[in-house]
């Protein structure tokens, strides 16, 4: 190759590298649109399902309390199975619903000022029928004098539900704790919730995969358990919404402890409509 040759094969690399870009640019603005067009498709088919579900819920209700008259005892279990069938349907719906706003990059967030005593109320109650059948063990300790949080208490109420319901669908004896302490996590004053399960606990291999939509565990029990696998999905990006974090300890056959962190100080003034990049 001469010496004139080499600006010549230059220009036409520079050139190909040139084309090269601008084909990636063009990928990555069909991806984004693929995207857009698919998380507006599952919004909009959440939201027609959700209309006939709640209608389903509410005739069978009404059968349920025998307004319209009497149900002999095989017309109350069947309709009690499309009761509850059907609330299990909701209940998948909005997970749907959540995670298509996620994906879409925005989720409003009522944030106020709450104690933690406020966002825990009533859960571990709440959970007593997940374990019907079981000899678990429903305990929560919460430590006193905790800080008041700036946060959306629905939702951080919905994420410890989310760990509380996940822990009872893989424990099958012994205990489900919640404990709720103050700690310091990566140089922030943090309020540190967590449930600690005895149940099939996750391989070391597995522990990332639990937190990606619509993946469960590869095992037979957790092939057995109900649900999308959105719950964990969902719960991290709420908490990381909260400028927080998630993170679990596993043990095969020993159980599962699932962490989630809330700043105790606010996060700098921004709008309660939030963007993921």
């Amino acid at each position: 190759m001469t010496n004139s040759d080499a600006p010549q094969n230059t220009d036409i690399l520079t050139a190909e590298l040139a084309h090269v870009r601008a084909e990636l640019v063009q990928v990555k603005r069909e991806l984004a649109q693929a995207k857009r067009a698919r998380t507006d498709f599952i919004a909009t088919v959440s939201h027609e399902l959700r209309t006939p579900l709640n209608s389903i819920l509410g005739f069978a209700k009404l059968l349920l309390k025998q307004q319209v008259g009497p149900l002999n005892e095989t017309q109350q279990t069947d309709l009690s199975f499309i009761y509850d069938s059907a609330q299990h349907l909701l209940s998948l719906v909005n997970d749907i619903l959540d995670l298509s706003k996620i994906e879409a990059g925005v989720i409003s967030l009522d944030k106020t000022w709450v104690s933690v005593e406020e966002i825990v109320v009533g859960v571990i109650a709440s959970t007593y029928i997940l374990v019907d059948g079981k000899t678990i063990e429903l305990k929560d300790v919460i430590e006193p004098g905790l800080p008041r949080l700036y946060a959306d208490r629905d939702r951080i109420r919905q994420v410890v539900i989310n760990l509380l319901s996940n822990a009872a669908k893989f424990t099958n004896r012994g205990e489900i704790v919640l404990s709720v302490t103050r700690i310091e996590r990566r140089g922030k004053d943090s309020v540190c919730f967590a449930v600690k399960d005895t149940g099939i606990g996750i391989k070391k291999e597995d522990i990332n995969k639990v937190f990606e939509p619509f993946r469960q565990i590869d095992s037979s029990d957790g092939r057995r358990a109900e649900g999308t696998g959105l719950g964990l999905a969902i719960s991290q990006r709420l908490v990381q919404l909260h400028g927080g974090e998630v993170w679990v300890n596993s043990q095969v056959g020993r159980g599962s402890t699932f962490f989630f962190s809330l700043p105790v100080e606010p996060a700098p003034a921004a709008p309660t409509e939030y963007r993921l990049s």
